[in-house]
């Protein structure tokens, strides 16, 4: 009985398999060790299968919880393995050493999972609100296709590429874009928008938009406290580049500022994914659970604004332009 004691507190401390490898059942510990590997990179192919789902939290909590039925059953299968020498175990070196190789093996995993198919990322400033709340936790699909045109995504700062941003695209290589009191003109076209209201968001005052842009729909913030020029432009992205800007238009560093106020793009190479959903939400410093799951690409407002806007945002939405007049016209 303390042995099997012993066994169980090594599969919960310790890398699974740990203690059958402790109650010399060393190929059962290896089957538990890779199924539980096979079952991170199974949850990783469900969520990017999801494609643009309204809503990827079944699916996020189906696997979490498949991934708990092999932990459970590890436990279980500790207890209940028979064991033919009961009173000889495994010497403790054999243990540690299995310990260090599931230790090692889960980081693989985990470094393998986050370069080729989902990786999470956590929100650091304000500049994609309301969009994105700094504190919201996200995944993104290492997997995702080219960026389109409204995607939000992830990328290395072109300036100092160590440093992960988020924005969402707007631009493609060859387009003039131009800017004209918070609206966005690519190659003389404006993004259509229709106006929501007057909203606080974060600390700041100002107007609540919608924008039209390709298949996206989207929710924009001018912040009339933060001074914006009349006008900017223009820029011209440069091949094999995008153009990037935050949600929260007059409160962002984005393609607009860079290199020293020149601006400038991200190149596709930098891109590590487009943003899939939030799977925390910490808008305005507490939890808000109506805003975990749904995809980001699915208009939302922050809970503190449905009262008062949620019937201007249903009007706005039945404004949307056909799909001939969501896209610009081609650059020259």
């Amino acid at each position: 009985m303390p042995s099997r004691f012993i066994a169980v507190l090594l599969t919960l401390l310790a890398p699974i398999g740990t203690g059958h490898v402790y109650l010399r059942r060393s190929r059962r510990a290896f089957a538990w060790l890779f199924g539980s590997a096979l079952a991170a990179i199974a949850i990783a192919l469900s969520l990017h299968a999801a494609g643009e789902r309204t809503n990827y939290l079944p699916i996020f909590l189906a696997g979490c919880a498949m991934y708990a039925v092999v932990f459970v059953g590890c436990v279980i299968d500790a207890v209940r393995v028979d064991v033919e020498e009961p009173w000889v175990r495994a010497g403790w070196l054999r243990v540690i050493a299995f310990g260090a190789f599931g230790l090692a093996m889960s980081f693989a995993v985990r470094a393998f999972v986050m370069k080729r198919f989902v990786e999470a990322f956590k929100i650091p400033s304000g500049s994609m609100m309301p969009t994105l709340y700094n504190g919201d936790h996200i995944f993104v699909d290492k997997l995702g296709s080219t960026p389109k045109r409204g995607d939000v995504i992830v990328f290395a700062y072109p300036e100092n590429p160590q440093q992960d941003f988020v924005k969402r695209v707007v631009g493609f290589p060859g387009d003039r874009m131009e800017f004209r009191a918070g609206r966005v003109l690519i190659n003389g076209w404006q993004i259509p928008h229709c106006a929501i209201g007057s909203a606080r968001v974060g600390a700041g005052m100002g107007e609540l938009d919608v924008e039209f842009l390709g298949d996206a729909s989207y929710l924009v913030f001018l912040d009339a406290l933060e001074y914006a020029p009349a006008e900017q432009g223009p820029y011209v992205v440069a091949p094999d580049q995008l153009f990037v800007l935050g949600d929260n238009r007059n409160n962002s560093h984005d393609s607009r500022m860079w290199f020293n106020g020149e601006g400038g793009g991200v190149p596709f190479a930098n891109v590590r994914g487009p943003a899939m959903f939030r799977w925390l939400s910490m808008s305005e410093g507490q939890i808000d659970t109506s805003r975990s799951g749904p995809s980001i690409r699915e208009v939302r407002l922050p809970a503190s604004l449905e009262p008062s806007l949620s019937s201007p945002l249903a009007d706005c939405m039945k404004t949307r332009p056909p799909p001939e007049r969501r896209l610009p016209p081609p650059s020259l």
